[in-house]
């Protein structure tokens, strides 16, 4: 059964390119896109996603505030943070907000991959963005 994950990211360009390199996995189905954590908590809440994909700064509901709707309405779905915030604040923010993992956008294709599938067995992941006040 593929990884079932919802991408939810304001540039378009950027979620073209990541639905490009999920969908050229064999395990991965990128099965809906958010442009924003409004539409994002709502498709969520529909489809049940395995892993949601959520960009740090969206209007008019960030990804971090968009967290604790797709937890209430879809608890079975892990959240990974996708950005360009490398700042721990923005890492710390997001897991008291319940994600389960955090990624650059310029990460290389084979940490974001590794990313989706960590999360989708249940593992946390933060690779190069794992926060100082965790160590």
């Amino acid at each position: 059964m593929p990884i079932r994950v919802l991408l939810a990211d304001d540039h378009s360009e950027f979620r073209k390119c990541l639905r490009s390199l999920l969908e050229s996995q064999t395990e991965i189905e990128v099965i809906a896109e958010a442009a924003s954590g409004r539409d994002a908590v709502a498709l969520a809440a529909k489809l049940k996603p395995d892993i949601a994909v959520l960009d740090v700064c969206m209007k008019p509901l960030s990804g971090i505030q968009a967290i604790p709707g797709i937890l209430h309405l879809s608890p079975h779905t892990a959240v990974l943070m996708c950005s360009m915030h490398k700042d721990d604040r923005y890492v710390m923010k997001s897991i008291g907000a319940g994600a389960k993992g955090y990624v650059l956008k310029d990460s290389g294709d084979d940490e974001i991959l590794e990313a989706i599938r960590s999360l989708s067995r249940g593992h946390i992941y933060f690779g190069s963005c794992h926060p100082r006040q965790l160590h």
